[in-house]
């Protein structure tokens, strides 16, 4: 849509701004949950719970579909805003 509204630059940075987008989020969902996980689990150290969730929430993703990713999407969107 951005291609056919802006030319060919135009949708070439749309999709460069959009993997950022996601990359950064990944960032931060990772770095996040494995801080708040880290108060209820004393055992394992911050970046091994973040890697964890992360790989947990992968494999929800993959066996669920479309709709599971939509719903995983917006419950991490609204818990990051909150």
């Amino acid at each position: 849509m951005a291609q056919e509204t802006l030319g060919d630059w135009g949708g070439n940075l749309a999709t460069v701004t959009y993997i950022f987008l996601a990359y950064t989020s990944i960032i931060a969902y990772t770095c996040k949950s494995g801080e708040l996980l880290s108060h209820l689990v004393d055992y394992f150290p911050v970046p091994v719970l973040g890697v964890l969730f992360t790989t947990l929430i992968t494999f929800f993703i993959l066996l669920g579909g479309t709709s599971t990713t939509d719903w995983v999407n917006q419950w991490l969107t609204a818990s990051m805003i909150g």
